[in-house]
């Protein structure tokens, strides 16, 4: 057998995110027998289990602080002989890419997966980071043409596009599955969904609001899932408005494609967004997406199911009220470009020609 194209992963914050999710979807359908693998994270989540059975984790501070992890990593490449480093840190990737240079690892990847960052003194460091990270890096890879544009800046052109692929078949939607979780969760009226961290890029709270002007027009349900620095502000503000009997808030669930059937409409109100995960899983379930105008245009992957429309409230609760009046889910669905089996294909092929494996290992 050929020797293992052997790589490292970083992966940051690991607590179960579109990036890790969308991550460990290609690391499932590699074939594993051509790669060896170790996962570099910063803290725990609950797919731990799941790096750990396929190569080393190991954990490292934030490269925000960038003295004690850029030692603890230099330390962790001496003793390693990768092949491969690719990152997923965003402009913090310029510390693990100049590291991996230095102890001599031929291809670093960088690979962005935003498009803007939440604005704190952090990012400052963050944003001043942005053009040199690309100094290090051998190869540019992006979730969208949006992200490639965010960070790469004229050097976007070089990028290649990866997409958050999915298993589509997994998340197609599914009567049984709509029927058990509206039961279980006392669903009876039409219901908005939103699955996702509760943060301030994601601007839950307007959601909420567009909700409680909506159920004076319909009468509608409201399903939340996720955890987050905003958990709080959402729950007064659900209280404030006296909608405990209508909006659903939940903890994040390991089966979530489940969840997406017992809903009809998916509700993307970021402030700002590349391509999503939960965007690309809502369209395969056949459901009607609505997006800010901050969300990218390539978002626009299911014709005639994907709505753009600018954060004001009543835009929001116009549109959502005309689509529950010929509400119809979309059947048949067909993404073949974000189809996990298809895309992790290309990204082992990616890594092969990286070293040339034909002539590897031999």
């Amino acid at each position: 057998m050929s020797k293992k194209i052997k790589i490292a992963l970083l992966l940051g914050n690991i607590s179960l995110g579109g990036v890790t999710v969308s991550v460990m979807n290609y690391i499932r359908n590699l074939n594993l027998e051509k790669f060896e693998i170790d996962f570099y994270v910063f803290g725990e989540s609950n797919v731990k289990n799941e790096m750990e059975e396929i190569g080393n984790v190991y954990y490292l501070p934030s490269f925000i602080n960038f003295p004690k992890a850029s030692k603890m990593f230099d330390n962790y490449l001496k003793e390693k002989d990768y092949d491969i480093l690719h990152s997923h840190l965003s402009s913090l990737s310029y510390f693990p890419l100049k590291i991996a240079y230095k102890n001599g690892i031929k291809h670093r990847i960088c690979h962005s997966h935003s498009t803007s960052y939440v604005w704190d003194p952090k990012s400052i460091v963050k944003y001043m980071l942005k053009k040199p990270t690309v100094k290090y890096a051998t190869s540019l890879l992006a979730c969208s043409k949006d992200s490639a544009k965010w960070l790469y800046g004229k050097k976007a052109k070089e990028a290649i596009v990866v997409n958050n692929a999915i298993d589509i078949d997994k998340f197609k939607f599914n009567t049984d599955a709509r029927e058990q979780i509206r039961k279980e969760l006392k669903i009876d009226k039409f219901c908005l969904a939103f699955f996702g961290r509760l943060e301030y890029q994601k601007n839950t709270s307007f959601l909420i609001k567009v909700f409680n002007k909506l159920i004076k027009q319909i009468d509608a349900q409201l399903l939340i899932i996720g955890k987050g620095i905003d958990y709080n502000k959402v729950n007064k503000l659900i209280n404030k408005f006296n909608l405990q009997d209508r909006v659903i808030l939940l903890d994040p669930k390991s089966d979530i494609e489940k969840y997406y059937s017992a809903a009809d409409i998916f509700c993307l109100p970021s402030r700002f967004e590349g391509l999503p995960m939960v965007g690309v899983e809502s369209l395969a379930n056949g459901m009607h997406l609505l997006c800010s105008d901050k969300v990218s245009q390539e978002m626009d992957i299911s014709k005639g199911f994907v709505h753009f429309i600018d954060l004001n409230i009543d835009s929001w609760v116009n549109k959502i009220f005309e689509i529950s009046k010929n509400y119809a889910r979309k059947g048949n669905v067909e993404l073949a470009d974000y189809d996990i089996k298809n895309q992790a294909i290309k990204l082992e092929k990616f890594y092969e020609d990286l070293i040339g494996v034909s002539n590897y290992g031999k």
